[in-house]
Order: C-alpha cells, then structure tokens, then sequence
C-alpha cells in the first residue's frame, strides 16, 4: 500500500534538484559533478526509469554529502521503487544534513506512515 501520491512524490523531487543545485553553487562542493549528476537523473526518472535515476542520484549524494536535495531525492527513487524502509533512511539522511529541509519534514509523517503499514503486511 502506498500512502503517497505519484504528484506529491514529484513535486518533492522537482523543488528539491533546483535546491540542490543552488547549494552546490553556495558552497562550491563538486558542483559540476553534482549537477550533471542530478540532472541526469531527473531525466531518468521523468522517464520512467528510477533505478538509474537512484544511482545517479545517490552518487550524487556522496559527490555533495552536505546537501539535503540530493539526499532527499535518493529517498525519493526508493519510494518510486517501492522500498519505503531506504526511502525513510535517506529522508532521515536528508534531515540529519539539513534539519528544516521542507521536503524531507513534509515526506516523514508519510514514509513512516507507510514503513508501519508493510511491517504490519509482514506479521
């Protein structure tokens, strides 16, 4: 069962990768590498194709481990995937770098919502 919408999850990523670019821009880490990253993988996943939008997005992630955007949208791809317990772990991830990031607080209620009803599916 999934709690979240496909247009909520959407509206998450797509605040979240112009974020992400202008934080890179602010401090300067890997902001080419990032960038290319993320827009890479915005492409893939407005394509459908989310597991190669997930790894581009967590390279990201590792490329500019201070942002909360790229993590954000790794949390993001695990819930189009269907895997709400990583989804949840990267949106505590993107809290843990930015602890006011609006998506992440927005999308924690829900991801945890949903972690609760598959553990519940497994008893």
């Amino acid at each position: 069962m999934r709690l979240l919408d496909r247009d909520r999850i959407w509206s998450f990523a797509w605040a979240a990768v112009p974020l992400a670019l202008l934080i890179n821009v602010v401090i300067g880490h890997g902001y080419e590498v990032s960038m290319r990253l993320a827009y890479q993988a915005t492409a893939d996943a407005s394509a459908g194709h989310w597991g190669k939008a997930l790894s581009r997005y967590q390279r990201a992630a590792q490329v500019a481990p201070d942002s909360a955007a790229m993590a954000h949208n790794v949390s993001v791809s695990y819930h189009e995937l269907g895997n709400p317990v990583a989804a949840l772990e990267w949106n505590d991830e993107a809290l843990e770098r930015d602890a006011e990031f609006a998506p992440a607080l927005r999308a924690r209620t829900m991801l945890e919502r949903e972690v609760a009803v598959e553990q519940e599916s497994l008893q």
